[in-house]
């Protein structure tokens, strides 16, 4: 039984339940998730091309970054509340994990079954060329 399993025969959901995933050491693919994140990426960077452009994102620290057709940047955890691996990433407007296909509206709230729990999502602010990323 994982962890997330043994959560959820507990009795714990939504928040209560990503909040206890992200407070643990390691999941089970031996990622650390966070629910404190700080950090800028500079949109000049070649490694961030991709924000520049609508739908597009990149990973960094474990968060999801992506900018979205209205123009605005979302962030979120890399790791799925499905099953506690990280493997999310941002696709046709919204958070996807291709694990088993959960998916996540860019406030991080389940759109199927298997997001249920919903996502860990973080703040962003674009001053000039710099998009912080911070909960």
């Amino acid at each position: 039984m994982t962890r997330y399993e043994f959560l959820k025969s507990m009795g714990f959901t939504g928040a209560a339940l990503m909040t206890l995933l992200t407070s643990c050491n390691k999941d089970e693919s031996g990622v650390t998730p966070s629910t404190s994140v700080d950090f800028t990426l500079d949109l000049t960077a070649s490694s961030n091309a991709s924000l520049l452009t609508s739908n597009g994102y990149v990973i960094s620290n474990n968060v999801v970054v992506a900018r979205t057709s209205a123009g605005t940047y979302v962030a979120a955890t890399r790791v799925c509340s499905h099953e506690a691996k990280a493997k999310v990433i941002f696709q046709s407007g919204e958070f996807y994990c291709p694990e088993h296909s959960a998916r996540f509206s860019t406030t991080g709230t389940g759109l199927n079954s298997y997001a249920s729990a919903g996502l860990l999502t973080y703040k962003t602010a674009l001053s000039g060329n710099s998009l912080r990323i911070y909960s």
